[in-house]
């Protein structure tokens, strides 16, 4: 009887550890599944959806800047080249690039990390572009080594569409019924032996970081120990505030780049 009883029990014993051990076993592979998902999830998204490239705005006059934002949603650095670090493509039925630079040397010149955002600043000033739709496109490089080739283009990944308009001259008025029409103060400004006409701005106010982004000049204003720096040379990183009136004279700080480097007096 003894013997049956102890069989019984090691049986039992022996079916509780290959249970236990069965658990076991399945409760490590569940938790490196719900590791491994999200990897190979990520991994199966494509990359221009996992690195997105934005406009500050859809529509731009001519002599704006735009900002340009690429962020890397990838486990991985990116990198951009020195060439054609972004290049336009203009609308027309088709897509077409616009602009594009021929290089004679091309190398890496920067990279982000993961989750890191890049901002590019393109002046529209120093191009006289078509009016019409844009798009811009980034190289992107990834398995740099310090930054050096060979490395490979992953892909060129686009930003959203947006509006070039047509450019429009300003007229500045030339006699004072004229200039005075358009809100304008007509007389000699500064040490000018002639009138002029001084217009209003429609931006005034509005924060810079150089003055291509205003209609008249882009200008910080200063703390005393800030201003005694810049008239000293000294660099000052700051932003601005659009100006008021087209001309602006007298010593201000006038910022350029984001940077204030100097006191500018104008007469």
């Amino acid at each position: 009887m003894y013997p049956k009883i102890l069989f019984g029990v090691s049986l039992i014993i022996g079916l509780l550890i290959i249970i236990g051990v069965v658990l076991a076993v399945g409760m490590l592979l569940w938790n490196n599944l719900l590791t491994i998902t999200p990897a190979l999830t990520k991994s199966a998204v494509p990359i221009e959806q996992q690195v997105t490239i934005t406009t500050d705005k859809t529509e731009y006059e001519q002599g704006e800047v735009i900002k340009l934002s690429v962020r890397n949603n990838l486990d991985e650095s990116i990198c951009f080249e020195s060439c054609n670090t972004y290049c336009f493509q203009k609308k027309n039925v088709v897509w077409r690039e616009y602009l594009m630079k021929m290089c004679e040397v091309n190398f890496i010149t920067e990279c982000i990390n993961s989750s890191e955002i890049k901002e590019f600043k393109i002046k529209l000033s120093e191009v006289d572009f078509e009016k019409g739709v844009y798009k811009i496109a980034v190289p992107i490089y990834k398995g740099c080594q310090n930054k050096e080739f060979p490395c490979e283009e992953s892909k060129r990944i686009y930003s959203n569409e947006f509006t070039i308009k047509e450019k429009k001259d300003t007229i500045i008025p030339k006699d004072k019924e004229s200039c005075e029409a358009q809100g304008g103060i007509w007389g000699k400004v500064g040490l000018s032996s002639e009138e002029v006409c001084n217009l209003p701005t429609s931006d005034a106010g509005k924060e810079c970081s150089d003055s291509d982004e205003c209609e008249g000049s882009c200008i910080a204003e200063l703390s005393e120990e800030d201003w005694d720096k810049a008239e000293q040379g000294i660099v000052v990183y700051t932003k601005g505030k659009c100006t008021a009136w087209k001309i602006t004279v007298g010593c201000s700080a006038f910022v350029e780049n984001g940077k204030v480097e100097g006191i500018l007096c104008v007469d």
